[in-house]
């Protein structure tokens, strides 16, 4: 399974969802741990491993997909054949989704399309309920095989995001703050769930990727433990991380040919990834939920902190150092070690 989330704001839609993938127990996974240090999980049945990008672009919407991979993929293979020659987006999705059936539990499908129409941004899910319908949703949309308890804590978060002052070019950053955070203090991948989160949102202007976003990970005494850096780059996720050797994810929609895209790519890719530098800065403290997001611009005037790559061994060494303001916002202790605490910061 996974778990994809989406939610909408007057001006635009946003999708999110994990990279977990699960395979039969008697294949191997290329790595043990995820690029936050999530250990993969294995049963009798399946193995539970970070692997695999769940979003996909297709013409002028944005898709994200639970369930049989290998039948989500028919189904928005066929949806991207049909918007070639009839632009009605809703209409696409609803005849691809009806012609590659039928759904039964082996091969079940879940899936979240959103997209910026005439009237506005538009969220439709197919299955989020397990009804096999489809349904129009006003504010936000759930589907994969996560918790309870997670599920009402990122309603709860959309909407206290919606609420809130929050602009929409924040909103990719901080509600994947919220979801990476969940597998800091539970075994998501027991819940099929986990590795990097990541999303992309529509509007009038058209599609786009989350921004460049690094994680840091800390205890008390504000070591850095562990750096991870989030990049998108042609439709896939480069991913560099102190817990696994860099990595990339992709999916078959967006990038057919492997070998082609490594060539055109991945030597930006390498340097963006060595550099450690990103657009959003996410602190989650390993010791209770807080969660402190810097944003970063070309004008920044480093208020917060300071990052700095050196050459070591063959390998990037990064040096952080931080300000007072920032060690005070990271040292905040919650009077319910249960509740989150959000901080937001422009730097």
């Amino acid at each position: 399974m996974t778990y994809c989330l989406g939610w909408k704001t007057k001006d635009s839609v946003f999708i999110a969802a994990d990279s977990a993938v699960t395979i039969p127990s008697a294949l191997e996974p290329s790595t043990s741990l995820s690029s936050f240090g999530e250990i993969s999980y294995r049963d009798n049945i399946n193995h539970v491993y970070e692997g695999l990008l769940k979003i996909c672009i297709v013409d002028r919407a944005i898709v994200a997909f639970s369930g049989c991979v290998q039948t989500a993929i028919t189904v928005i293979k066929t949806f991207q054949e049909i918007v070639k020659v009839d632009p009605n987006i809703l209409e696409g999705f609803k005849r691809a989704v009806l012609s590659s059936g039928p759904y039964k539990e082996n091969n079940d499908i879940a899936l979240i399309l959103g997209y910026y129409g005439k009237d506005g941004p538009i969220l439709i899910s197919y299955n989020h309920d397990g009804k096999r319908t489809f349904n129009d949703h006003d504010q936000c949309v759930q589907i994969g095989s996560v918790g309870s308890i997670y599920r009402v804590s990122s309603e709860i978060v959309i909407k206290t995001f919606l609420q809130g002052n929050l602009g929409d070019e924040h909103m990719l950053a901080a509600v994947t703050a919220v979801l990476q955070s969940y597998g800091m203090f539970d075994q998501m991948m027991k819940m099929n769930v986990g590795g990097v989160f990541f999303g992309a949102s529509s509007d009038s202007n058209g599609v786009s990727w989350q921004r460049d976003t690094s994680y840091f990970l800390y205890p008390p005494n504000l070591s850095i433990s562990h750096f991870i850096s989030v990049y998108s780059i042609d439709n896939a996720l480069g991913i560099a991380s102190s817990f696994v050797s860099p990595k990339v994810l992709m999916n078959t929609i967006n990038t057919g040919d492997v070998k082609e895209w490594q060539g055109r790519w991945m030597p930006e890719l390498k340097e963006k990834l060595n550099s450690g530098k990103s657009i959003f800065y996410t602190f989650l403290s390993m010791k209770n939920r807080l969660i402190t997001v810097i944003k970063k611009t070309d004008n920044s005037t480093d208020r917060f902190f300071k990052i700095q790559a050196e050459l070591s061994d063959g390998k990037e060494k990064y040096t952080f150092s931080f300000s007072s303001e920032l060690v005070e916002l990271l040292n905040y202790a919650k009077p319910n070690g249960d509740e989150f605490r959000f901080n937001w910061r422009n730097d």
